[in-house]
């Protein structure tokens, strides 16, 4: 065989496997039936996500990372929402296709399935990996209470379906929030070093007595009411936080102080803090081993409000 017809032979392989290549890149994407899963193998490998990835165009994102025992933020460094990462999982998993939408790209930014790459798409990224494989879908516009708009993106037809998945895009809104919570009849005292005006503590003989009695009540005065001592107590049943952040020296910062002792022989020692209009506490002496590893380095930002219920003046709770 010539070197002429060699080449000939060649070219006309070459463009065969062109156009074939060509032509199946041409293909329509393989249609999807109602009732049909959106992330299909998703559900059998929920056990073995390691992570998962929220991103907008803006910059936007969340990435959300499993440990052994738990997951975590990494915008924060901090425990995750167990609870909140499950149900995004389960949905994922359970999206079911409706009915399918448009399979033009100039129409895509209508329903929110534009690519999640530039600062004007709509869409939300999310990816769900696990060790050897990553799905990906893009979240559009909410259709209705149920359903919303939905495109993986390797794929030019989108799809209407169910359930309807929203995703934030704040990490704050990602943490286990929960703090402490500690029911006021399990205190016997509290010491409250405020901001200003003098110490004060408040006490109770036993755990069956509701109100908690102002120690050294200056002569004269009276509470403002029978529960006004309980403020600190209170406080620490069911506390949550607004957000997190690694601690700087907040002992040296700290302006307030509460230090707690159970009727069970533990105790606590709150510090907190105001800063550019926030509130911020940490742990910063505990008998619960759990809880100082878990808040170790650490401080919290708080509502205003649950911040000046921890560390109330000492002339507030009296009788004007």
């Amino acid at each position: 065989m010539t070197s002429r017809r060699l080449l000939g032979l060649l070219f006309v392989g070459l463009l065969v496997i062109g156009s074939a290549l060509w032509f199946a890149g041409r293909q329509p994407d393989r249609a999807s039936t109602v009732g049909d899963p959106v992330l299909p193998d998703l559900k059998a490998s929920l056990n073995a996500i390691k992570e998962i990835r929220l991103t907008r165009g803006d910059g936007s994102a969340v990435t959300l990372k499993r440990h052994a025992n738990h997951w975590e933020v990494a915008q924060r460094g901090y425990r995750a929402d167990s609870g909140k990462i499950r149900k995004l999982l389960l949905d994922l998993a359970a999206l079911t296709v409706r009915a399918e939408k448009t399979a033009d790209p100039s129409n895509y930014s209508r329903i929110g399935v534009e690519a999640a790459d530039s600062a004007t798409a709509k869409s939300t990224a999310v990816e769900a990996l696990t060790a050897d494989r990553n799905w990906k879908i893009l979240i559009g516009k909410q259709d209705s209470p149920r359903a919303g708009f939905v495109r993986v993106p390797d794929q030019r037809v989108s799809q209407l379906a169910e359930p309807l998945i929203t995703i934030d895009l704040d990490p704050k809104h990602w943490l286990d929030r929960s703090l402490l919570d500690i029911p006021a009849t399990a205190i016997r005292s509290v010491t409250v070093v405020p901001a200003e005006g003098p110490a004060y503590t408040a006490a109770r003989d036993r755990t069956g007595q509701a109100d908690m009695v102002l120690v050294d009540l200056p002569k004269h005065a009276k509470l403002a009411a029978p529960d006004a001592a309980n403020a600190a107590t209170a406080a620490l049943a069911n506390l949550t936080f607004d957000d997190v952040q690694e601690r700087d020296a907040i002992a040296k910062g700290a302006t307030s102080r509460a230090t707690y002792t159970f009727f069970d022989g533990r105790s606590l020692t709150i510090a907190g803090r105001r800063d550019a209009g926030q509130t911020y506490v940490a742990i910063v002496a505990a008998s619960d081993t759990e809880l100082t590893e878990r808040t170790k380095g650490w401080e919290f930002e708080l509502p205003g409000w649950k911040f000046d219920q921890l560390f109330k003046p000492r002339a507030e709770l009296l009788a004007k």
